[in-house]
């Protein structure tokens, strides 16, 4: 789904509400500045027939190039060009871009609610559990969470579509021969048994290899090359030996300048049983919808590799849910991973939120737009909008529309049925 940035949400909103504000209905929404201080905003856009310098008291402006906003003051308009606001903000500039709120909205009250209707709308979304830290590449730190081995050339995570084959980043290093990554450490025990499943994608003439690594002893304990162009999946299944306690994930440079793309996830389950920490988002076992087994896709020309995404998700039995709000860590799940291959989940996921205008959302635009405004105009509570209970135009029209996009586009909530109470339905 294409992603839409919070200034366009925002906007979307400004329009919806534009007509009801003789103050700003009309005007041309982004504006463009031409000049001004910290207390005023130049523009000759904002003239358009007769005005009063009263005409834009009491509205927010917001300069949506560097986030920041103010009010406009009374008889703060010059009629000709300049607009004082107050308090001082950072000074506009020349082709900043700006709007002006209707009355009785700002850059916090729309910021505020958009983030609100994110917060509480679940999109779906796959969560593959793993022994690993930051296995689905969420991570903001690749220092911390993917850290060096001897030096490699770079790593960084990526968001180009072209080399994340699942989730919402890849974790990309370029690196010469036994130069690389790992995993942080994680513990395991003697005599179980590991399922591996990584899947990446190598750019440049030189392979990269994945390595299973003893921490404890300081040794490879199973290594695979990978050489494809193609998201190419490594996976295999190890058993640990004695005395080992503590394991990595490594990606080392197989030859001269490996360029190399992982795709989350990133998997080590163990086939023994385990107890796996649930993400903080996931906070009930009603927000996992499927349960599958990731199958390996089509055979590569390398043992214990494949062509990823080649062959259907079978459904697997949904892990048991420890459920403890009070513990360190409220939410566990416990299972054992199968030859059939890893556990993925289907969940419900919140949305992230948004702060700065550039920032961007996969959540459906008209769905947003339209629920934002519905809140809106339900919050208020003024008396003109209290008749939109039956018309289709008001907010109930907007939230009847959001409601229609949520069911098509499988967004959800969590499990938690409503039994009315006939003594106040009657």
């Amino acid at each position: 789904m294409p992603s839409v940035t919070l200034q366009n949400i925002k906007l979307d909103v400004l329009r919806a509400f534009q007509h009801e504000d003789e103050g700003v209905v009309g005007l041309p929404m982004p504006n463009t500045a031409t000049g001004g201080s910290t207390t005023t905003v130049v523009s000759a856009a904002l003239k358009r027939g007769t005005l009063v310098a009263s005409h834009f008291q009491g509205r927010n402006v917001e300069n949506l190039t560097n986030g920041d906003s103010s009010w406009a003051t009374d008889d703060g308009w010059d009629l000709t060009d300049t607009l004082t606001v107050s308090p001082a903000i950072t000074a506009f500039a020349n082709a900043d871009s700006f709007i002006i709120w209707p009355r009785g909205l700002g850059q916090t009250i729309v910021e505020d609610e958009i983030k609100n209707v994110l917060r509480h709308t679940d999109g779906p979304y796959l969560w593959v559990p793993s022994m690993v830290h930051d296995s689905n590449l969420e991570g903001t730190d690749v220092s911390t969470d993917w850290p060096d081995v001897n030096s490699p050339n770079g790593s960084a995570f990526v968001t180009t579509a072209a080399f994340v084959l699942l989730g919402e980043q890849a974790l990309q290093m370029s690196a010469d021969a036994d130069r690389g990554i790992r995993s942080q450490v994680f513990y395991v025990t003697e005599n179980e048994q590991l399922l591996v499943s990584v899947t990446g994608s190598v750019t440049s003439s030189s392979g990269v290899t994945v390595v299973l690594y003893n921490e404890t002893a300081s040794e490879t304990i199973k290594s695979v090359p990978v050489n494809e162009i193609a998201f190419t999946e490594v996976r295999f299944t190890e058993t640990v030996p004695a005395d080992m306690e503590q394991a990595s994930l490594r990606f080392m440079g197989a030859a001269a300048t490996a360029n190399v793309y992982i795709s989350p996830p990133v998997v080590v389950q163990s086939m023994s049983g385990r107890s796996y920490a649930a993400p903080d988002w996931l906070t009930d076992k009603g927000m996992v919808r499927e349960a599958y087994y990731v199958p390996p896709g089509a055979a590569s020309e390398l043992s214990d590799t494949y062509i990823a995404g080649g062959e259907r998700w079978p459904r697997a039995p949904k892990p048991d849910f420890i459920i403890a709000p009070r513990f360190v860590t409220p939410n566990r799940i416990q299972f054992k991973a199968s030859s059939l291959g890893p556990l993925g989940l289907h969940c419900l996921r919140p949305f992230a939120t948004m702060s700065a205008n550039t920032d961007t959302t996969n959540c459906d635009r008209e769905y947003l737009v339209s629920k934002v405004v519905a809140n809106i105009k339900r919050k208020r509570g003024e008396s003109k909008h209290r008749q939109f209970k039956d018309d289709g135009a008001g907010w109930a029209g907007d939230a009847r529309n959001a409601a229609a996009i949520a069911r098509a586009r499988g967004y959800g909530k969590r499990e938690m049925p409503i039994v009315a109470n006939p003594e106040v339905v009657g």
